[in-house]
């Protein structure tokens, strides 16, 4: 009997051992399944028009020459680019809750981005450049174009508008050089125009 209870003792003993040990865990996730007749979406090739209206609360109308490219993860709602030239300019759109950051904030970031001294005076150039336009469906963008602060043309630049809602910032921003950010100024201001909330 008391044989038996020492190797009981030590067999213990040996699995309090594996506590020291690092575990690993596997997390399964299911996919969410479709509602009957309907097929879960999948990322079109870059190229491939997908419809708006079943990735976003917004609906627009591209430019000619635009087109709407694959999703490119994060936060983004939809992304765009020019269909002659893919790679020279991204455009896209963002929504966040609440206030996202503050202006000066955001500004001032996106600034750094687009290698442009984020100080005080180039702030508030931006503020007193900025358009305010309403869109199709009504809502108001403020467009703050940042070609207007750099002294040289260079490899990044930045036209961004911002849309404030109830409980939304909504961020449509186009990037690239600086050549082709001016060159698509006004086809950035059309989609603007075209945007409206479902």
């Amino acid at each position: 009997m008391r044989l038996l209870l020492i190797i009981t003792a030590l067999s213990l003993f040996a699995g309090c051992g594996d506590q020291d040990r690092p575990r690993q865990y596997t997390e399964v996730v299911s996919p969410t399944p479709a509602a009957p007749g309907q097929k879960l979406p999948n990322n079109p090739p870059a190229g491939i028009d997908i419809n708006a209206d079943n990735s976003s609360s917004l609906s627009w109308a591209l430019p000619k020459g635009w087109k709407q490219g694959a999703d490119k993860g994060g936060m983004r709602l939809a992304s765009f680019y020019l269909e002659s030239n893919p790679d020279v300019m991204d455009c896209y759109i963002v929504s966040l809750p609440g206030m996202a950051g503050g202006l000066e904030a955001n500004l001032k970031r996106w600034m750094g981005q687009a290698d442009i001294n984020p100080t005080d005076l180039n702030y508030q150039k931006l503020i007193n450049t900025a358009l305010t336009l309403q869109t199709k469906g009504g809502l108001e963008a403020k467009v703050y174009d940042l070609t207007s602060l750099k002294q040289v043309p260079g490899p990044k630049s930045m036209m961004a508008a911002i849309i404030s809602t109830a409980d939304t910032t909504i961020f449509v921003k186009m990037t690239g050089t600086s050549g082709a950010v001016k060159a698509n100024r006004d086809a950035f201001l059309e989609f603007l125009k075209s945007l409206a909330a479902k």
